[in-house]
This record gives structure tokens, C-alpha cells and sequence, in this order.
């Protein structure tokens, strides 16, 4: 895999880019999960029909409270199976995704008291990690 660097000056670094020899991913320029969870939802999905928005709210981070597939695909007048396959598309993506080393382990680690284990389980299967554990010892 080769990387390239783009800067427009000394130390300001711009974005990574692939190679044409390689067919993958490069890296968001979230610095939160959130922030790349969202931000790949629109890489993947683009704002065609509310296909990006239906993803988004099934993981909590559009304006309305996160639900089930059903209640997401009425609001957005599709079957909850489509709003199922829009989530796999992304998933599949966010397996090639290459995250930082800080996002990783924010994604992987247990969820804390007080934490939308939810949320944080939906971000982790749309960014193809594995889900984190409740962390009931407190």
C-alpha cells in the first residue's frame, strides 16, 4: 500500500491519497467517531433520497432518537429491509476503512457506565469492528 501526502506547505498536511495501484479506502478527516461514522455514511451513500439520513438516524446521529429498521425506513417511506441493505453497503466499507490507532481502540473498548452502548455498538458495526463489550464493573 503506498500513501501519498499532499501539503501545501511545511507541515501542514492536507489529505492522504491512494495509489492507483491500490484500491482502497483513505483515511477520513474525522477526529471523533462520530465524526467518521457520519462522514463515511455520506462517502458511501451520498444525499440521493435520504439514503444517507435513514443510516445516520439508525445510528443516532441524525436529529430524530435512534430506532429499529422499521420505524427508520417509514420515516424515510422505504421498508426497513432497505434501510438493512443501506447499512450493509456502509458496513462493507467500513471494513476497508483504515482508522488511527486512538479511533480503533475508542470503537473496540468496553462501553462505560453512563454510555449509549447502543450507539456505540451501531458505530462499530457500520466501521466493521467488533462491537464493545458492556463494562459493568464500577
Amino acid at each position: 500500500m503506498v500513501w501519498t501526502v499532499e501539503a501545501s506547505k511545511p507541515g501542514d498536511v492536507r489529505c492522504f491519497t491512494r495509489s492507483r495501484a491500490f484500491r482502497g479506502w483513505r483515511p477520513l478527516p474525522g477526529k471523533t467517531v462520530p465524526e467518521v461514522v457520519s462522514q463515511l455514511i455520506w462517502r458511501v451513500l451520498g444525499p440521493l433520497k435520504g439514503r444517507a439520513k435513514s443510516v445516520s438516524d439508525w445510528a443516532g446521529l441524525g436529529q430524530a432518537p435512534p430506532a429499529v429498521l422499521r420505524e427508520i425506513g417509514a420515516r424515510y417511506c422505504v421498508s426497513g429491509e432497505a434501510v438493512g441493505q443501506r447499512i450493509q453497503r456502509v458496513a462493507l466499507a467500513g471494513v476497508r476503512l483504515p482508522l488511527p490507532a486512538n479511533l480503533e481502540h475508542e470503537v473496540t473498548r468496553p462501553s462505560r457506565p453512563g454510555e449509549n452502548h447502543l450507539l456505540r455498538t451501531r458505530w462499530a458495526l457500520l466501521l466493521g469492528r467488533p462491537g464493545p463489550q458492556r463494562d459493568d464493573c464500577s
